[in-house]
């Protein structure tokens, strides 16, 4: 698989159903994994068939959040994932990205399939920080990249940079 428009779209429905709540509810979650646990908001629960989702403890914070979903989706169905190493801005210096990114190619020494994805997610949290999602619109060597603030660009698993420190994930 590659990530294409159809691949994207069903990116969006898994976000969309596993933070779904009824419109007068404001649910608050523990963490990441209390919803990935739960077959009817998971659209991917036990895809891999390795009981996965009972085992697995992902508690990512709001920069890891959405590394954390695309990396679960990706390996769940079988798509690449990359991310990039990135430096804090500081006065008059705009965060910035490593132009290589690291992928989950890397050879990780594990004893099963579970046991090498929960790895590498360690190694995207110890990497991943609030500046990875805030470099300047114009870098070709970032994670993300702006969207118009129309209906149709902000769409389930869109991320938003808070001009205040947190990352956000649009969910519906």
């Amino acid at each position: 698989w590659t990530w294409e428009r159809d691949t994207e779209n069903f990116y969006s429905a898994f976000v969309e159903q596993l933070f779904l709540e009824p419109g007068d509810e404001d649910p608050t979650w523990s963490n990441l994994q209390e919803l990935l646990r739960e077959p009817s908001r998971n659209l991917l629960f036990d895809h891999r068939h390795l009981d996965e989702d009972t085992s697995l403890d992902l508690e990512p914070d709001c920069a890891d959040l959405p590394y954390f979903l695309r990396a679960y989706f990706a390996w769940k169905v079988r798509l690449p994932f990359a991310w990039r190493q990135c430096r804090r801005g500081r006065d008059g210096r705009p965060p910035a990205c490593e132009e290589t990114p690291a992928d989950q190619t890397t050879p990780i020494e594990a004893n099963s399939e579970l046991e090498a994805f929960r790895r590498v997610m360690r190694v995207i949290a110890r990497n991943v920080h609030s500046s990875s999602n805030r470099t300047v619109p114009q870098d070709e060597h970032s994670d993300v990249y702006p969207v118009p603030l129309t209906r149709d660009a902000l769409r389930p698993g869109t991320i938003y940079a808070d001009p205040y420190g947190h990352i956000l994930v649009l969910a519906g």
